[in-house]
């Protein structure tokens, strides 16, 4: 794995690789699951810990929510998201996603408990600016207000050293606006925003969308940014990159990801992806372009090779960041005020082990201790949190 800052040849291999997977390759995907038998909050466990019972959706609008008690079978399989240390158990309040078993209509093969514990993957706040303070240091964010729900407006002190990142906004749309929508990470003094990232209007991508026509590190742009230049990689070892010249008329349509306040301006460093005007060579019809935001904390992931005995340290292992170099190993202290989540656990696996992912984010300033551990074991099954 790899430190997060990312450089931008990094980003621009990403962005190409994501735009070159073969219809060939997609075929070749693993079919998904079939959906679960039933899904729903766990309301009771039994004290034997051989069943629990789910509390499932309305048969209809105005009907009450129906139970389902579930047994466990001699084999079934249980797996664990979004809980915290030693939360690797049946426990009310999880939402469960149960597969049966053949011929049956309570016995379980498969289970997926969901905790609530992030461990801040998700944020701490996720909702829309409703208003930005004149001075710039606060934005309020209304949170909420889905299927009945009260929405509540909270206020989120924004500091010097906030991270504010934008994405999915149009030309000079990096700036915090009313209708965004915004997820934000508190700071260690659980007070003002830490790391701060915005999603404006600008159009978005699309699942039936046709690859791009070309993608690249922009290397040169006009100051009016009609005009400008791509390297392109190339598509074999050894090869020599490419250029091209990319035009972007009035109708074109632009948008930027991951890009620093006021950061939305076509300019070199920039990666592009460019879907050409049918029957074009360099007039696009819309232009995609990824930045790089500075990150506000160190970050890391990489598989755990050791555990300390008492449990106050882990040894994390990145991949070499150049063929033939040695992985590098980083040891990284866990105290009581580290927030821990574990997904893909089985039961009794909540705890630091060999052999786990793990993404860490440190505590501001420190490039040792923890302020925020996701674990991960093997792919991660049913929806977490």
């Amino acid at each position: 794995m790899i430190f997060t800052h990312l450089k931008t040849a990094a980003l621009l291999s990403l962005v190409v690789l994501g735009s070159a997977i073969s219809e060939a390759a997609q075929r070749e995907r693993p079919a998904a699951p079939a959906a679960p038998a039933m899904a729903g909050k766990v309301v009771e466990v039994a004290k034997d810990g051989k069943s629990f019972t789910v509390e499932t959706a309305p048969a209809a609008r105005g009907e009450a929510p129906g139970k389902a008690v579930v047994k466990f079978g001699e084999k079934v399989a249980v797996t664990f998201n979004g809980v915290g240390p030693d939360g690797a158990k049946p426990t009310e309040g999880y939402v469960a996603q149960v597969w049966l078993a053949e011929g049956s209509k309570d016995t379980a093969a498969t289970v997926t408990f969901s905790g609530h514990e992030t461990a801040g993957r998700g944020g701490d706040i996720v909702g829309v600016v409703s208003a930005v303070a004149k001075d710039g240091k606060s934005v309020e964010v209304t949170v909420g207000g889905a299927r009945g729900e009260q929405a509540r407006v909270m206020t989120v002190p924004l500091d010097a050293k906030t991270a504010l990142g934008f994405s999915n906004v149009a030309k000079d749309g990096a700036k915090l606006a009313n209708g965004q929508r915004i997820t934000v990470w508190y700071a260690d003094d659980g007070k003002n925003a830490g790391k701060v990232q915005v999603y404006g209007a600008g159009e978005p991508g699309r699942r039936d969308e046709k690859r791009p026509d070309a993608a690249g590190k922009v290397v040169r742009a006009a100051a009016d940014g009609s005009t400008l230049v791509i390297e392109i990689p190339p598509t074999e070892r050894g090869g020599e990159a490419t250029r091209m010249t990319v035009k972007i008329g009035d109708k074109a349509t632009t948008v930027f990801n991951n890009v620093p306040t006021d950061g939305a301006k076509i300019a070199a460093g920039l990666v592009a992806q460019v879907w050409l005007l049918a029957g074009e060579k360099e007039a696009a019809a819309k232009v995609v372009f990824t930045g790089t935001v500075p990150e506000r904390w160190t970050t890391i992931a990489g598989k755990v090779v050791a555990v300390a005995k008492d449990g106050s340290s882990i040894t994390v292992e990145g991949q070499a960041k150049v063929r033939g170099e040695e992985a590098k190993r980083v040891e990284v202290k866990l105290t009581a005020k580290t927030k821990v989540a574990y997904f893909g656990v089985g039961a009794g696996e909540a705890k630091p082990a060999e052999g786990l992912m793990a993404s860490i984010r440190f505590l501001d300033g420190s490039a040792d201790t923890a302020a925020h551990v996701t674990f991960t074991k093997g792919a991660v099954v049913g929806r977490g949190r």
